[in-house]
């Protein structure tokens, strides 16, 4: 058999032809069910979606290596704040598990070694999990150092305990009597961001192990450029949130994202609680009425996942109560960019 030379081109998802996409849609089918293979395949319009509607302040770029007609191995170089974090950049690769050990990846970080220092990143951070054993490996060669332990867990709607989320919730009402709930679907109400921005602080205290993460402060405009993503997307959010009397601080809140085009499942995103409200029962009284309301209202949906460190334990103790389970397991490791370009080769670009 012949094979074929691969070309490394890059990516514009807005000029990309009706084949390119379909290419795209291809790999990442092939790779998506080495990760999720409970998961349908994803359909051509939310890979199109996915990669074209992302916030405005996201500076993304995308590199794919090309065997003929087909699309065998996806590079991606990410920076997503321009406001804080000005040292770091995302990237991920991925290959075809047939093209492996051809030195694909090598190539794909190339350009994205070149977006780094021309963004003067000083350091690349990527996530892998243990569904591509061999992603370790390629991990470990270019110099990375594993720096957090995640999981993404899985709660089946059918092992959950209903009368548990109703003592969940009565029992925080006895305690926390001056708070009550509030919720909203879709985009952030203009009159409570600067609340959520507040609230959404409370993020930065989840640990991040010895990744050399900065705090973020979310900005109003990017609340409104992340609604008007998923907008686009088709992406439906639901946020539940906690706060003191009728316009007190809010001191925590939940959200989930759904997708109609996979009524089955459900993302669990962001979880917190400040920390001057918490041990009052507050993060089990927005996940239970959370998780209530969905069983309520989207009966469509079999099972709803989550990431969580495996060193966040209030978090996983909720949610392990609650009943979810470990499903796969993940790992951020960071690499500081001269090391990639002494691996990518000093002419690479």
């Amino acid at each position: 058999m012949t094979i074929l030379a691969v070309e490394i081109r890059r990516f514009d998802p807005q000029t990309a032809s009706d084949a390119e996409w379909r290419a795209l849609n291809a790999l990442n089918n092939i790779l998506e069910a080495e990760a999720f293979p409970d998961d349908p395949p994803e359909k051509l319009e939310s890979t199109i979606k996915y990669v074209r509607d992302i916030p405005a302040y996201v500076d993304s770029r995308r590199w794919h290596a090309w065997q003929g007609d087909e699309i065998v191995g996806r590079g991606l170089f990410s920076v997503w704040s321009p406001n804080d974090n000005r040292h770091i950049a995302d990237f991920w690769i991925g290959v075809r598990p047939d093209m492996r050990r051809q030195g694909i990846a090598r190539r794909l970080l190339a350009p994205i070694v070149a977006a780094a220092e021309q963004e003067q990143r000083r350091l690349l951070v990527t996530w892998n999990n243990d569904r591509v054993p061999a992603s370790d490996s390629f991990l470990q060669r270019l110099g990375a150092h594993m720096g957090l332990e995640t999981h993404t867990n899985q709660l089946l709607i059918a092992d959950v305990d209903h009368d548990q989320l109703r003592a969940w919730q009565e029992r925080a009402k006895e305690r926390a009597p001056e708070f009550h709930l509030g919720f909203w679907e879709g985009a952030h109400p203009e009159e409570l961001i600067p609340a959520m921005i507040e609230a959404r602080k409370g993020m930065n205290l989840a640990p991040i192990g010895s990744i050399e993460w900065e705090d973020h402060i979310t900005t109003p405009e990017e609340l409104r450029e992340q609604d008007a993503a998923r907008a686009r997307r088709g992406i439906i959010r639901w946020t539940m949130y906690v706060r003191e009397g009728d316009s007190g601080p809010i001191a925590g809140y939940t959200e989930v994202f759904w997708d109609p085009q996979y009524p089955e499942r459900l993302w669990q995103e962001e979880t917190t609680v400040l920390p001057p409200y918490r041990n009052r029962g507050l993060g089990r009284w927005i996940k239970a009425a959370m998780l209530e309301k969905v069983i309520r209202e989207r009966p469509q949906i079999r099972y709803v996942r989550t990431g969580n460190a495996d060193s966040n334990a209030p978090m996983l103790k909720i949610n392990y109560d609650l009943g979810y389970k470990p499903y796969m397991a993940e790992r951020v490791w960071q690499v500081e960019t001269t090391q990639v370009r002494a691996y990518a080769g000093p002419g690479a670009a």
